[in-house]
């Protein structure tokens, strides 16, 4: 993956841990606002690199995607 495209998602999942909409992390992360920002922005959350860096951030603070689904589906 290119450096600058790493960076962007490194930048995308900092502003979503900080509590920003998906809209304002794209944003942040270098997407232009537009038409199509909240595309780019569903697509860019569910990339692994991006799944895999949120699910860690949860697991260090005593949750994770796991157990969220679990207790969704009880």
């Amino acid at each position: 993956m290119p450096v600058n495209r790493r960076v962007s998602r490194a930048k995308f999942t900092k502003a979503i841990l900080s509590g920003k909409t998906q809209r304002e992390a794209a944003i942040i992360a270098g997407s232009k606002d537009g038409p199509g920002i909240d595309v780019r922005a569903s697509r860019m959350i569910r990339e692994p690199e991006v799944v895999d860096a949120l699910d860690a951030a949860l697991n260090r603070a005593g949750a994770s995607l796991d157990k969220s689904a679990q207790v969704i589906a009880a």
